[in-house]
């Protein structure tokens, strides 16, 4: 059920983060439908224009001895149809990372904000 601060906390944070975030593209693989004859999921891929808030950025070498740079993006809720969720994509700087993690923000009972970690 929607709240009081759900109509309030919600729109501040979207306007925020659309006026002074940076412009990412985030891509969405949706399994849409069963193909009863390939015995396979289908995917839909959606590609979208987004703000986002650019939290932290870290850099460390990895097992093999590459760097592996992570960022957290803040993203407002309603920007999504459908909530972000791992192995999704973000192009950021032309620099393509993978969505590692998802952490939801409520304003009250409905999420406000989506945190996500990206690898690259």
């Amino acid at each position: 059920m929607t709240t009081a601060l759900d109509s309030v906390l919600a729109p501040v944070a979207a306007k925020f983060i659309n006026q002074f975030g940076t412009t990412v593209r985030y891509t969405s693989k949706t399994l849409s439908a069963y193909n009863t004859t390939t015995g396979t999921v289908d995917q839909t891929i959606k590609n979208l224009e987004l703000k986002a808030i650019i939290d932290s950025v870290r850099s460390r070498a990895s097992n093999t001895g590459q760097t592996e740079v992570t960022k957290r993006l803040t993203m407002a809720a309603s920007s999504f149809s459908v909530a972000p969720t791992e192995g999704d994509t973000v192009v950021l700087n032309k620099v393509t990372y993978i969505v590692d993690a998802v952490e939801s923000n409520y304003s009250g009972d409905d999420v406000a904000t989506y945190e996500l970690n990206l690898r690259r």
